[in-house]
């Protein structure tokens, strides 16, 4: 408020080309690139964000002066429509694309924010998120992206997060994991056919790997287990080996 007039001034960030004058319209639509950028960022500097916006002719600075507006729908328009036209620049945007993912959070627009972390292929925050929401149709689509991907981690958690211990086990094994698998696979009902499958892998992994002795010692035979029996049975046998001395008959033992 104008402490003389008692009028409202407008919001300096507010205004736009369409408040300027012809006259002004006229010098601003004579000037090059390289001037109206100069101009753009005098503006900016000033407070008039949305005047600066309008004028400059740099995304980069464009995008910069957006976020500094939070309109989320125009930077996120913005940002669209310039990969879109401009596909080479995809790995450029990863950090543009999460910078305006953040500012959705914080705004929480989730939609807008999940969007962003896709286009940023920001496979952890995603994880957090749809974590968070409960989205089980993302959740399975991320952990089939990062698989893609070889993020391992993340997809084995987002698997879990959705309770597919079917899908955790074939990660694990599919990482050479093959331990973890079984008793995952054990642990929680698997079929036996995976679980007989899984536990050969691990006899040959440890046979190869010169662990014979414990190879030896893996129970393999799983035809009688129904499944999700309880985990009674350990999968590896534990009982030492006993020798029994044959008594020699020409040996008189004391009384």
């Amino acid at each position: 408020m104008d402490e003389e007039t008692k009028e409202e001034l407008p919001d300096l960030a507010t205004i736009g080309v369409e408040l300027l004058s012809e006259k002004y319209l006229t010098y601003l639509s004579n000037l090059g690139k390289s001037e109206l950028n100069q101009m753009a960022r005098f503006f900016e500097k000033t407070g008039y964000l949305k005047l600066s916006f309008e004028i400059s002719q740099d995304f980069d600075s464009k995008f910069q002066i957006a976020l500094k507006i939070s309109d989320l729908a125009l930077l996120y328009a913005l940002l669209s429509n310039y990969q879109a036209e401009n596909p080479q620049t995809a790995a450029s945007n990863i950090r543009k694309w999460r910078s305006l993912g953040d500012l959705a959070l914080k705004k929480w627009n989730i939609n807008i924010a999940e969007c962003c972390y896709w286009m940023a292929k920001d496979y952890s925050t995603l994880l957090l998120v749809l974590t968070s929401t409960n989205n089980r149709e993302l959740l399975e689509r991320l952990a089939q992206a990062a698989d893609d991907c070889g993020r391992y981690n993340i997809a084995f958690q987002a698997w879990w997060s959705i309770k597919n211990v079917d899908k955790c086990v074939n990660l694990l094994a599919k990482t050479g994991r093959f331990s973890e698998a079984a008793f995952l696979a054990r642990t929680y009902g698997i079929s036996t056919d995976k679980l007989q499958k899984v536990t050969d892998q691990w006899k040959e992994q440890l046979s190869t790997t010169g662990k014979e002795k414990i190879a030896e010692r893996l129970i393999t035979d799983f035809s009688q287990l129904a499944v999700g029996d309880a985990p009674t049975d350990s999968l590896i046998n534990l009982d030492d080996e006993v020798h029994v001395a044959t008594e020699d008959p020409g040996v008189e033992l004391a009384a």
